[in-house]
């Protein structure tokens, strides 16, 4: 686990006033999640594939920062993947200004970063689009 990277994604929930808690659950497949209610995360430091979890924390911190609710998401499927899409964009575009912030664009590799995250590769579009939107915003 990059602890540099949790401890930058725990600074942005602080910063926000979002509420967080990182404990190891029994189960190692015991899903993270925001509870709007209490404007609190819950991440689960047993999680099996340990390198994700800074893209768990980056995804909840996107749904509080989004103002989803849990009437939103438990409104039916469809409006739960938007929602949850929704939330990992948001996500990835608060971890990759900071991963790559020292990063040249020649060396940018988008398989490296999701591999190091271990992210879902039905999100290497997003992953593709925000590292390139960031490289275009620093030249101008």
């Amino acid at each position: 686990m990059d602890s540099d990277l949790l401890d930058y994604l725990l600074g942005v929930a602080w910063d926000n006033g979002i509420g967080y808690k990182l404990t190891p659950m029994n189960d190692d497949h015991w899903l993270p999640v925001y509870l709007p209610a209490h404007n609190l995360i819950i991440i689960n430091t047993n999680w099996y594939i340990s390198q994700q979890i800074p893209l768990q924390l980056a995804h909840e911190i996107g749904h509080a920062l989004n103002g989803d609710s849990e009437y939103e998401y438990q409104a039916c499927f469809s409006a739960s993947s938007k929602v949850e899409n929704e939330a990992t964009r948001r996500g990835l575009e608060l971890i990759i200004p900071h991963v790559y912030e020292s990063i040249e664009p020649y060396d940018a590799n988008y398989q490296r970063f999701m591999d190091s995250l271990a992210v879902p590769s039905h999100y290497a579009g997003i992953v593709e689009e925000i590292i390139d939107d960031y490289y275009a915003g620093r030249e101008e």
